[in-house]
């Protein structure tokens, strides 16, 4: 009889500790979503993430044309087209060619970059769980 009361006692007394590791994993795991959520560096890894992303289309595109438009030998005094007979229109429109394959190659090094800011977000999140686990045991 002795024995069976000691068991029961032994085996209620696990399932009261299970109970209590239970509910402080729960404030473990709020607390730990609620520090992830207000971290300013997350923020600023996400916000840095973000702009990378937005900026892959202007980095894998052409660049911009250039139209430009000039006068050469015009009279500053009465500003006719027909006073000099050298007087010069010029209009242009250039377009600038990078070397084959650089475009997809900063594209390429952009995403690259987008996955290197991804581990850092990981890391951050890995090392304010090591922090809260620290002070949470104490």
């Amino acid at each position: 009889m002795k024995v069976q009361a000691f068991t029961l006692s032994i085996a209620l007394l696990f399932s009261f500790g299970n109970i209590l590791t239970a509910q402080t994993d729960s404030e473990f795991q709020k607390l730990l979503k609620r520090a992830i959520e207000v971290s300013p560096k997350l923020k600023m890894l996400e916000s840095k993430m973000e702009a990378v992303k937005n900026g892959i289309p202007e980095k894998s595109s052409l660049p911009d044309p250039v139209l430009s438009i000039g006068l050469l030998n015009m009279p500053v005094n009465s500003f006719s087209f027909t006073q000099e007979p050298m007087t010069g229109k010029m209009l242009s429109l250039s377009q600038g060619l990078p070397f084959p394959g650089k475009l997809s190659m900063a594209a390429r090094v952009a995403e690259y970059d987008i996955d290197v800011i991804k581990e850092m977000i990981s890391e951050e999140k890995n090392l304010i769980k090591k922090q809260l686990q620290s002070l949470y045991i104490r």
